[in-house]
């Protein structure tokens, strides 16, 4: 074992000040020195540019076919051409302040311009929403690359990217080249699932293979998905998913295999041909509910029908969707769902698969305003006192148990009878045959019961003055 060496105190401040000493010695001689050491970068800054533009061209190249895709290609785009952007903007910085020599190993551009928040903050923005379109697991593999930390940005907005922070004039254009890198090769892999140790290569035409077509990388859970087999001599091809034989259909030279996921992760895809054989990375993740309103739009109450319109983006081949809540009634019509809860209190509503559930989202149903209650007749008929039978709810979710029937005397005085049926009794009928002229009825603690069996409420009070 390597041993230790102790410096006793009466020395260790010597040491402190020759340590001190050694580290001023190097920032001058690092100060005094010339730029020639950073040279380089403009002969590196040409293979960059062109090995990015080949790049470039093989992403083009790729096929957005889901949401996920798309996006992808849009958040690399627009993270491309403010890169670009920024690049001119240091050719044109060069230009102007004749960056040669010296120069080239000051700061200058990275102070006036880089680390502005007109600048930095749009730029990282955009590197955030391209590392957001990766899955969470991945996406730390990416923060160092490209220097700025979601979490981080999150909390000080005015966070700077790291890789930009102090960088010499002369490395500027490399830097921002290498994250032109960095998006470009993340996004093919993303895209094609191209990894040269992996063995994993995405197939998505003839041209880069004759076996497998129209190939995604990332499907849904309870997607039909096809896999369509080519075979030039009429040769079934040997496929298994996860190390399960799967039998393909034969059409033509055409084998196909249908396979709907059921469960969320990552699968490898087999498949051989004699000589040819090729292996891809699948995965499958779960569709998420959504809806085109927002929370503040969304109002429920308790027995009455709301509407709600469904996003159905990428939900296309979803095999079997339905929706389901235990505590609420749900139709579709169209793009929409038509939901009636059955109870007040917080509800769920999963989205489905067959009896697979995908997703599910929470909502909230509250009591509804004091249902209308008016007085019926015999035959259910809105009707005067006269011909009173009962207390009904304008509402066909509510029905009234009980009420409580308060005769006002012009005089003021009160009598208070209490009904415990909706039905009003005959002894009830008969005081008010006896009212005087100038009398008041007021019905009053009308209580009503839902549909559900459980859930009470009280209707509006009714008042009648008898003329």
């Amino acid at each position: 074992m390597a041993g230790t060496i102790r410096i006793k105190k009466s020395k260790a401040l010597n040491f402190k000040k020759l340590t001190f000493l050694y580290l001023v010695f190097i920032v001058f001689f690092f100060l005094s020195t010339s730029g020639e050491f950073v040279h380089h970068f403009s002969a590196l800054q040409k293979t960059q540019t062109s090995f990015n533009n080949k790049l470039l061209v093989h992403f083009n190249e790729q096929k957005a076919t889901i949401p996920d895709e798309v996006l992808l290609k849009n958040k690399t785009g627009l993270a491309i051409s403010i890169i670009d952007s920024l690049i001119q903007s240091y050719d044109a910085f060069a230009l102007l302040n004749n960056v040669k020599g010296e120069k080239l190993k000051e700061q200058k551009f990275a102070k006036t311009v880089l680390n502005q928040n007109a600048v930095y903050t749009p730029l990282n923005q955009t590197l955030i929403d391209f590392i957001a379109c990766f899955p969470v697991n991945y996406q730390k593999e990416l923060i160092p690359q490209l220097g700025i930390d979601p979490a981080v940005f999150a909390l000080n907005p005015k966070t700077k990217n790291t890789l930009l922070l102090e960088v010499p004039n002369a490395a500027v254009p490399t830097v921002l080249n290498q994250l032109k890198t960095v998006i470009l090769s993340e996004g093919l892999k993303y895209l094609k699932w191209e990894l040269p140790q992996g063995g994993m290569i995405k197939v998505n035409s003839n041209k880069d293979s004759s076996l497998l077509q129209g190939f995604k990388s990332v499907y849904y859970v309870g997607e039909k998905i096809t896999f369509d087999f080519f075979s030039r001599d009429s040769i079934a091809p040997t496929v298994s998913i996860n190390n399960m034989s799967m039998t393909p259909n034969y059409k033509g030279r055409h084998f196909q295999i249908n396979w709907t996921p059921t469960a969320a992760g990552d699968y490898n895809l087999e498949a051989n041909i004699e000589n040819e054989f090729i292996t891809q990375k699948i995965k499958v993740i779960k569709p998420a509910l959504r809806f085109l309103e927002t929370e503040q739009e969304i109002a429920a109450y308790l027995s009455e029908p709301f509407t709600v319109t469904l996003d159905k983006t990428g939900f296309q081949n979803l095999k079997n969707l339905n929706f389901y809540s235990e505590n609420a009634t749900i139709e579709m019509a169209g793009d929409q769902l038509i939901i009636t809860p059955l109870f007040e209190g917080r509800f769920t509503i999963e989205m489905r698969s067959g009896n697979t559930i995908l997703d599910q989202r929470y909502l909230f149903a509250l009591k509804p305003k004091a249902p209308t209650v008016s007085i019926r007749d015999i035959a259910g008929a809105r009707t005067n006192l006269s011909q009173a039978h009962c207390l009904e709810s304008e509402s066909k979710y509510w029905q009234v148990i009980n009420f409580n029937m308060v005769i006002i005397a012009p005089d003021g005085t009160k009598q208070t009878f209490k009904s415990n049926s909706r039905y009003l009794r005959t002894e009830l009928r008969s005081l008010e045959n006896q009212m005087k002229s100038g009398s008041t009825i007021l019905f009053d603690q009308i209580r009503l019961v839902n549909v559900n069996g459980t859930s009470t409420t009280f209707g509006s009070p009714i008042f009648i003055a008898k003329p």
